[in-house]
């Protein structure tokens, strides 16, 4: 904010040294610090991790027994050629020789087959963490994607997109050549709620639940009649911070959700709603969800 465009870099590319990533991403330095400095912790961060690739691995249809059979599941379950890329110095996790894994790219890979299987050839992602779904999404093939999320977040997943696909993939708001389809464009809520642009499939994975209920019926107010699936990867209403879930969200609009437990993460749930017959609603201020 008060800094040069040199600081500001510098602060992005190494996220292990500061607390800009903290909430929405594994590497911040008091997680990284632990990691370094705590044998055990360490330990069983990692255990986490393979589990979930072991996970992973089931989820696709790949099922395997140890890490490096799962990586070589995953990789051939994808359809793609994958990569786990660590664009950060001091990343911590499953050593692998497709790079080093952590928690995060996991759920984005699960994500980006889910949006495949769905048919996005568009995609909006409300609330994106760090990107890593866009960047998996792409080796897919959806290569007109959307992101939706609060400015400075917008920032960081600008630089780690940036690095690992192409400057010349990344468009934020406000850059030129921004409102033409194709890449990946990255904008703050107010970009959503003026805008007018349809996708095939909007997903929001970890966070409607954790908004305020205002702020996530006016998101669900914003891609009425502007999707033809709405894919949520939630926390259960025992499982929630704020004390409602999606499904409550889904019933005041008499939304119909198809719903199954989220393989990835317990006391989730993946719900999927076809939105190719329902009525937009009128645009809400999202002005509220900036400040």
């Amino acid at each position: 904010m008060s800094g040069t465009t040199a600081e500001v870099a510098a602060l992005l590319a190494n996220p292990a040294g500061n607390s800009l990533f903290y909430g929405f991403e594994s590497l911040y330095a008091e997680q990284n610090q632990r990691l370094r400095s705590d044998p055990k912790y360490r330990a069983a961060d990692i255990q986490q991790t393979s589990d979930h690739l072991l996970t992973l691995a089931s989820a696709l249809g790949a099922p395997a027994s140890d890490v490096p059979a799962a990586v070589e599941a995953v990789a051939g379950a994808f359809g793609a050629p994958l990569a786990f890329p660590n664009p950060y110095p001091n990343e911590i996790g499953v050593e692998t020789p497709r790079g080093i894994i952590s928690y995060r790219p996991l759920q984005a890979i699960y994500q980006a087959k889910r949006l495949q299987h769905h048919g996005a050839a568009s995609a909006l992602e409300i609330g994106a963490g760090l990107g890593r779904t866009a960047y998996y999404a792409h080796q897919l093939g959806i290569t007109d994607y959307t992101i939706v999320d609060l400015p400075l977040t917008n920032v960081a997943q600008a630089y780690f997109l940036a690095v690992t696909l192409g400057e010349d993939v990344v468009r934020l708001h406000g850059e030129p050549g921004f409102e033409r389809r194709g890449g990946v464009r990255i904008a703050p809520p107010s970009w959503l709620a003026a805008s007018t642009d349809h996708f095939d499939v909007v997903l929001n994975a970890d966070s409607m639940t954790e908004m305020s209920i205002g702020t996530a019926r006016d998101y669900l107010d914003q891609i009425s009649g502007r999707c033809r699936v709405f894919l949520s990867m939630n926390q259960s209403i025992d499982h929630a911070i704020n004390p409602f879930s999606m499904a409550q969200l889904f019933a005041e609009r008499d939304w119909r959700a198809d719903s199954s437990p989220y393989p990835m993460r317990p006391g989730y749930f993946e719900e999927v709603v076809d939105l190719s017959a329902v009525a937009p609603v009128a645009a809400s201020d999202l002005r509220a969800v900036e400040a």
